[in-house]
């Protein structure tokens, strides 16, 4: 087990006095022990020490995890500090969670609320030969020309989204040699206090699933049309 522990940067011996005083263990280069964890990587924090509230503000906007004002947060210390070792923990978790989303082999997409999309799996790079950095602030409508599917469909798709949360079937997507494939789709919302924040999309080629139907399917609603006409020109079928 490693530990994590939490630095506070540039602390009077006052305020250090204050944190012993809680019972937050120190280690030997004297931060606290706020949370053990196993091996995560270089995982150490900080909590700013700041003389004013505008001070304390700049400090935030720098990425540290909490500001203390000292000495007029005093009487909320434990406050601070319970609510740095939360914080690290989110930082922790969503580091670990977008690691494995990251490189997981699935065709996995997150977007907004716009369906834009904020990150991709390797397995959609994989799948489709479009990088991260390319498909990041683009809809897949747009990555993949769209038109595969009527508006009415996604439409519909979009309302069982919004009123269910999910929507499960199969859709047409363009596969990196530029040919479509019929692709079984699971397609979320993600909801934070119970508002929309953004969405994900999984994919998997069907497969075997769908065997020579799923040939079909395909033609059906991409093939260019054919028409059989007499000498004349006069359309037969």
């Amino acid at each position: 087990m490693d530990t994590i522990s939490i630095a506070i940067r540039d602390a009077p011996e006052a305020l250090c006095a204050a944190v012993r005083a809680l019972g937050v263990p120190v280690d030997p280069a004297g931060r606290l022990i706020l949370a053990a964890r196993p091996q995560v990587g270089e995982e150490e924090a900080t909590i700013g020490v700041a003389a004013t509230v505008d001070e304390a503000r700049a400090m935030l906007r720098r990425g540290l995890l909490d500001v203390v004002v000292w000495p007029d947060d005093r009487g909320r210390l434990s406050i601070v500090v319970e609510r740095a070792a939360a914080r690290l923990q989110e930082r922790i978790d969503l580091a670990r969670y977008r690691t494995a989303f990251r490189e997981s082999a699935t065709w996995m997409e997150m977007g907004d609320v716009d369906i834009v999309l904020t990150d991709v799996s390797r397995g959609f790079e994989d799948a489709t030969g479009i990088c991260r950095r390319d498909a990041v602030g683009r809809t897949p409508s747009m990555l993949f020309d769209g038109g595969l599917h009527p508006r009415p469909h996604f439409e519909r798709l979009e309302r069982a989204v919004a009123e269910e949360h999910v929507w499960k079937g199969d859709l047409l997507g363009r596969q990196r040699d530029g040919s479509v494939a019929l692709l079984e789709t699971h397609i979320g919302s993600v909801e934070v206090a119970g508002r929309p924040v953004g969405g994900f999309a999984i994919k998997r080629e069907a497969g075997q699933r769908h065997h020579g139907a799923m040939r079909t399917w395909i033609d059906q609603r991409t093939a260019p049309p054919w028409l059989i006409t007499d000498s004349g020109g006069r359309v037969l079928s």
